[in-house]
């Protein structure tokens, strides 16, 4: 009578344990293996989206940091015109502004010539009186050679309500998303909206506010060149907007209470006194912390709607050179608005702010801005998390097999060949994370890492380079006691050898 088969969970358990065994997991490699795999899944997995969680927090510390070393070379090419506390008190009675209040602002803003006109806000519903004189106002400002942009929510239908965005860009006016939901706390380029209800069913692309602005003036001085660009592939992905840790020049004739005077400091040692500062966040008043590492200068030359009201205001030769050939961006900035954005340099300032430095960013780098890496294969990953990834399982791999060859194995090293591994394994972590960060910046224009990858690096290096140390100075302090006790051992025997004679 033959043998009774074993249960099929046993035999399965009897392979595995056969199969680990042929892996040969004492081998150093293996080892290695192992433990670079798990952490590698581990971050692919992003389990409850812990790394997505430290992305936002890192990208506005490297935007901090490297405020200092951002040329903003047009920004005082850019001026934003609020339509303040002030203004709202003292002309125009009411918000949202009347159409003829709004007529009689872009009327003294054209006559002292600036280069661009953006409005901050949607004009999708009739809202005062007035409205045809608003249109002929946008058309004589169209007619005498003055470009106007308008914003533009992208999923609102051009034939719903009123039709007000079809008259108004049958005057002229040129729209630019200020709105979109994809792209988290980026500043996309084009925004693509799908709309589907019982007015109509289409898709349409828009521009983004900033992208508007730069397309038009890059037309006007190299006719054809933007479709080129579009056509090989750039501007199709999202803007990291930068900000300048400068002051804009003139601000103080403004409003600015004495406060907007350029620091004379280095680059260099801007950016390290704010990293200090950073260091300890945690322990931190929030008050104080912001009182050190934020600017109280807005980025950009900034005036209130009722300078150019004032009386003799268009003749004074600061406010014409605030607004001549310049961008002017129009947007609303009074007490509980909600047109708001949370800044890495400047805190919380109103939403017309980030079209501004997005648009100055687009004039500086054109298409070499610093981009959002593309998604890889629909998922969660980008090009930059797959770099990031590599990265990390060659240093953790690196480390790991050093630890477990060169640390754990025996016969020990010997010091002077512990050393030598250990200055190599150092050069080669420090050779790998500056080829990445080369490749991020420089060569796909990313800008942003997550540097919590970077610290992650170096704790995982931390305890075998600890344990290197360590295992050198027991080895020093073996030498130094087996010197200490031959030189006694050779003091008693001359001290004996005294007493003899």
């Amino acid at each position: 009578m033959g043998a009774k088969p074993r249960p099929l969970r046993e035999r399965l358990f009897v392979q595995l344990g056969l199969w680990l065994r042929s892996l040969r997991l004492e081998h150093p490699v293996t080892r290695a293996s192992l433990v670079t795999v798990t952490v590698l899944l581990l971050f692919l997995l992003n389990p409850f989206g812990l790394k997505d969680a430290s992305q936002r927090h890192s990208d506005n510390l490297v935007l901090n940091f490297s405020a200092s070393f951002y040329h903003a070379r047009h920004q005082n090419d850019i001026t934003v015109l609020l339509l303040d506390d002030q203004y709202l008190r003292d002309y125009a009675k009411r918000y949202p502004v009347a159409y003829p209040e709004l007529s009689q602002l872009l009327s003294n803003i054209a006559l002292l010539k600036p280069r661009m006109l953006f409005l901050d806000f949607f004009q999708h519903h009739i809202h005062s009186d007035g409205f045809e004189s608003w249109l002929a106002t946008l058309q004589r400002l169209e007619q005498g050679g003055l470009n106007v942009v308008m914003g533009r929510q992208p999923w609102y239908c051009a034939n719903q309500g009123e039709g007000l965005p079809q008259r108004l860009a049958e005057v002229g006016v040129r729209y630019g998303a200020v709105a979109w939901r994809d792209e988290e706390h980026y500043y996309p380029s084009f925004v693509t909206a799908k709309i589907d209800n019982d007015i109509c069913q289409t898709e349409l692309t828009y521009p983004s506010a900033a992208m508007a602005i730069y397309g038009i003036d890059s037309e006007l001085a190299r006719p054809g060149w933007l479709a080129q660009q579009r056509a090989e592939g750039e501007f199709s992905n999202a803007l990291v907007v930068r900000w300048p840790d400068t002051a804009p020049d003139k601000q103080n004739v403004f409003f600015s209470q004495g406060k907007c005077s350029n620091a004379p400091s280095a680059p260099l040692l801007r950016s390290i006194k704010r990293i200090w500062h950073s260091f300890g966040y945690g322990v931190s008043n929030a008050d104080s912390y912001q009182q050190r590492n934020q600017q109280e200068c807005p980025p950009y030359l900034s005036l209130s709607a009722a300078t150019l009201l004032a009386p003799g205001a268009l003749g004074h030769p600061e406010v014409q050179a605030a607004i001549r050939d310049r961008f002017v961006l129009i947007g609303y900035g009074f007490t509980g608005s909600a047109d708001l954005v949370l800044t890495p340099l400047h805190g919380t300032l109103p939403g017309v702010y980030y079209h501004a430095a997005a648009l100055e960013n687009l004039l500086t780098y054109q298409q070499h801005y610093w981009r959002v890496p593309e998604d890889v294969m629909g998922s969660n990953l980008n090009l930059a998390d797959l770099l990031e990834g590599i990265l990390q399982t060659l240093v953790l791999f690196a480390v790991m097999l050093f630890r477990f060859r060169y640390l754990e194995q025996s016969p020990a090293l010997s010091t002077s060949e512990l050393s030598r591994y250990a200055v190599w394994l150092l050069l080669i972590v420090f050779a790998l994370v500056a080829m990445s960060l080369a490749l991020s910046i420089w060569g796909f224009r990313y800008g942003l890492v997550n540097w919590y990858v970077y610290m992650m690096i170096f704790f995982i290096s931390l305890p075998t380079l600890l344990q290197v140390l360590r295992m050198m100075l027991q080895a020093r302090t073996a030498r130094l006691l087996v010197t200490t006790e031959r030189l006694h051992h050779q003091k008693h025997l001359s001290k004996k050898l005294k007493e003899e004679l």
